[in-house]
């Protein structure tokens, strides 16, 4: 698996109160470092189970993953990029944005864009 990400992007999402207690109720110990979350996540796919907590990590609503972690998957009230439990509007807008931005690199990935350019033209798409 290759993650690549936006380091201010995801400082950001690590720093949003919801994502930070969902990282620190999952165990990370120091959710608001991401150095410290990226090497923690790394170490947890080399575990056993699957470390659903990369979903506040992909952009996912933290109260989606916290949901997703406690109810199993069970009980979403709409399936698209991940399994909603709440606003379904919403939901289907980011499934839409998800959506377009896959398409988008699909093409960048095709015709050879490097990957450093691919991401700044993906992140200046879906903003």
């Amino acid at each position: 698996m290759i993650f690549a990400y936006n380091r201010l992007l995801l400082s950001r999402v690590i720093a949003e109160p919801a994502s930070r207690s969902l990282l620190r109720g999952a165990g990370f110990s120091e959710p608001g470092r991401l150095d410290r979350v990226l090497e923690e996540l790394r170490d947890r796919f080399n575990g056993e189970a699957f470390p659903h907590e990369i979903g506040v990590l992909l952009g996912y609503p933290a109260d989606d993953v916290e949901r997703f972690i406690h109810d199993g998957g069970k009980g979403a009230a709409i399936t698209g990029d991940w399994r909603a439990y709440g606003d379904v509007v919403t939901a289907r807008r980011a499934f839409e944005r998800n959506r377009a931005a896959r398409a988008i690199a699909a093409n960048l990935i095709l015709s050879g864009t490097p990957l450093p350019e691919m991401a700044a033209r993906l992140v200046h798409r879906t903003e």
